[in-house]
């Protein structure tokens, strides 16, 4: 595998998990998945903490510059805002044949719009996922 360029990467979004529409103009995206660790020490564990995995989430966070007529900015603003519904998220951080590629259910909890004089605006989104993600080759 080789080194991946962020701007070669596609993050898209889909109202039922099926058809998927690209995020336009993205200027950064991140995808953390963390686990909580439970402690799992007896005392048979020889003077060793011991743990074991417990609940595991997603977390994404994306910014992108504003664009009104991207198809899937406008299904991510009508789906928080408007029919406060869950949406699929498909993050690669390369399109290509072999290379991974997440897939997963999440609950937005953040939409944010900046307005700065000196530059174009920006749409930001956060959320979680919500059940597992999933992770594939392309």
């Amino acid at each position: 595998m080789s080194v991946i360029v962020g701007r070669n990467g596609k993050i898209a979004i889909s109202t039922a998990g099926v058809t998927y529409y690209d995020l336009g103009k993205v200027v950064d995206g991140s995808l953390d998945i963390s686990s909580d660790v439970a402690d799992a020490t007896t005392n048979d564990s020889g003077g060793w903490k011991e743990g074991e995995y417990a609940d595991a989430q997603g977390a994404l966070s994306v910014t992108m510059k504003y664009d009104s007529s991207n198809t899937g900015q406008k299904a991510l603003i009508d789906e928080m805002c408007t029919n406060r519904a869950k949406v699929y998220f498909r993050f690669r951080p390369a399109e290509a044949a072999g290379e991974l590629q997440w897939i997963f259910l999440a609950t937005l909890d953040s939409v944010g719009v900046s307005m700065s004089t000196g530059d174009v605006e920006e749409l930001s989104i956060s959320g979680a996922s919500s059940g597992a993600v999933a992770c594939s080759a392309q």
